[in-house]
């Protein structure tokens, strides 16, 4: 129905008020007669902050602020959805990387005490060099690998979000609630 006179054919109603059409359409009836003109269509709401928000934490978690950053937006959004997406699968990757990374500290760490015990075992004045072990070679490699992967799944969630997108990291499990199923997407923020 695109005018009043289209709903001459429906009964009308007992009351004065606003009343949908078959199409959702909304005309006010007065008591006698309807409007000439259907009520107007209110804009969807504005998600540009909600992408603008995910986008900083993104940026923030890059930064330095890592899963702490995160963790803060996922609490502060609950009322945001897309916004708890992006941070959850912030957190996500940290859960992620941790595994990797502790074992990377655990490969350094002898390095360091077979170091410190040569320094406290030393002749005063004497020189001692810092010389590691294979371990210590190993672990610095996985330090730098699982760097590069979280820097590489930030960038790519910043981009995502940037671009209003209900972005899943390729991650075997997501531990943490608030991501949102593939196809499940609640509205969009395009």
């Amino acid at each position: 129905m695109t005018d009043a006179g289209d709903l001459s054919a429906v009964p009308p109603p007992t009351q004065p008020g606003w009343y949908a059409d078959a199409h959702g359409t909304w005309w006010w009836w007065d008591g006698a007669s309807w409007t000439p003109a259907a009520a107007p269509v209110a804009p969807a709401p504005s998600r540009s902050p909600e992408r603008t928000t995910a986008l900083v934490m993104w940026i923030v978690f890059l930064v330095g602020g890592g899963w702490i950053a995160a963790l803060i937006f996922y609490l502060v959004s609950k009322d945001k959805p897309f916004v708890r997406h992006h941070s959850a699968e912030a957190l996500n990757l940290t859960l992620l990387l941790l595994i990797p990374q502790l074992l990377a500290f655990a490969l350094l760490v002898p390095g360091y005490i077979t170091y410190l015990g040569d320094v406290i075992d030393a002749e005063p004045g004497a020189s001692v060099s810092f010389d590691p072990g294979s371990t210590f070679w190993v672990g610095l490699v996985l330090i730098l690998l699982t760097t590069l992967a979280s820097y590489a799944a930030a960038i790519a969630g910043a981009i995502q979000a940037n671009r209003g997108r209900w972005w899943r990291m390729p991650l075997p499990f997501h531990p943490v609630r608030g991501v949102v199923r593939e196809g499940e997407e609640p509205y969009s923020v395009e």
